[in-house]
């Protein structure tokens, strides 16, 4: 490739709008879950179980997540309460907690310069992300500014902070 191709493949990639292809929901109860590979899916057996306090994200269509279906869309579960705890979080900073995500972020949360989207992502993604710089899994010098912003987060705030960061448009 040349130099110019690789700008216009470039361009053409950046230029490519995200679209939403998380539903967040808040809940007590799941459909009931089993393996599928490597992800939890709703089991053929169907029934509920509860949530508790933790994040369950599958796929919509198990055929089309399997196939690798770019368009392959998934339902996040989580606690009742999450989405308005993550939101004050996010946007405030809790009081001291943390630091409002918008400061490095951007206002949309959409990202600024080498500052990465977090808007829409998969909440199990952000989840790992908070938790991996909260111990040290995530150390390079990008890491530096997220480790004090999560260091006295608690596994529930992280779960608020994952659901709501993921409800919102990429």
């Amino acid at each position: 490739m040349t130099d110019a191709d690789i700008r216009s493949a470039a361009e053409y990639f950046a230029a490519l709008k995200r679209r939403p292809i998380i539903k967040v929901v808040e809940t007590e109860t799941i459909p009931k879950t089993g393996p599928s590979r490597l992800f939890y899916v709703r089991s053929s057996d169907g029934g509920v179980e509860p949530l508790g306090q933790r994040i369950a994200e599958m796929p919509d269509d198990v055929n089309q997540f399997e196939l690798r279906d770019p368009r392959a869309t998934f339902t996040a579960y989580v606690p009742v309460g999450s989405l308005a705890k993550g939101e004050a979080l996010a946007k405030t900073g809790g009081s001291g907690v943390t630091t409002p995500c918008s400061l490095c972020h951007g206002p949309d949360l959409k990202g600024v310069d080498a500052v990465p989207a977090i808007a829409g992502r998969s909440p199990t993604y952000i989840m790992r992300q908070l938790y991996e710089f909260q111990h040290g899994g995530r150390s390079g010098t990008a890491s530096a500014p997220m480790k004090q912003t999560v260091e006295k987060l608690s596994q529930d705030d992280m779960i608020a902070l994952a659901a709501y960061v993921s409800s919102l448009d990429p």
